[in-house]
């Protein structure tokens, strides 16, 4: 039934339908916190690098140039959640859960040096949100809990190797690069006028399957 929808589709905008694909992957992110005008004792508190899992589903369409080359376009969705610790050893029960929805719209160049193998790269533009919840022993001035949400542009680079097991199947390696940061405040006690800005690098697996 869907496959049927996205081929009508495809003719009625005139384009080859056979080349319309759909794909998963799963992978591992490395969010980075970058942390302006926080306490220091504060900042020992809180993590530097967080990794984790990710899963993303994918739908687009490759516009060919040769036998070798050409333009992929897809609408990309990715979640991703890391888990860190502080930096300060001695902090005992505080971790950190930071999660991440991403959605953007990809163009990638790419090249086929045999018919198995290949590389790609590309930008993508969209919206990325964030959701970081920190857990920590609660204190007179700090929640057991804090937990932030902040959304904003994104701007990710695309990177990648290509395996084309045949004319509909292939896997991928690839890795999604921020150019860009989620930048916010964060509103507690003894931070009122400090922020943090979040980038997650992304590096996955994923399969791929051309109609």
């Amino acid at each position: 039934m869907f496959r049927k929808v996205f081929l009508i589709l495809f003719l009625v905008l005139g384009l080859n339908a056979n080349n319309l694909f759909v794909g998963v992957n799963a992978g591992i992110p490395i969010t980075t916190p970058k942390y302006s005008d926080l306490d220091m004792m504060l900042q020992s508190m809180f993590p530097e690098t967080g990794i984790g899992y990710s899963l993303g589903i994918n739908v687009g369409y490759k516009s060919n140039f040769g036998p070798n080359n050409g333009l992929k376009y897809y609408l990309e969705y990715i979640y991703s959640e890391s888990y860190s610790e502080p930096v300060a050893k001695d902090v005992k029960d505080v971790k950190a859960d930071i999660n991440s929805q991403l959605i953007t719209l990809n163009v990638d160049y790419y090249y086929n040096f045999t018919n198995v193998f290949g590389v790609y790269a590309g930008l993508g533009i969209g919206y990325v949100s964030y959701n970081p919840k920190y857990t920590m022993p609660q204190t007179p001035i700090m929640p057991s809990t804090i937990e932030l949400t902040k959304g904003g542009f994104a701007l990710p680079l695309n990177l990648g190797l290509s395996f084309n097991i045949n004319k509909h199947h292939g896997l991928s390696l690839g890795a999604k690069i921020p150019l860009i940061g989620c930048k916010y405040k964060v509103s507690f006690p003894g931070a009122d006028n400090a922020s943090v800005k979040l980038s997650t690098y992304i590096v996955s697996v994923g399969y791929n399957y051309t109609f």
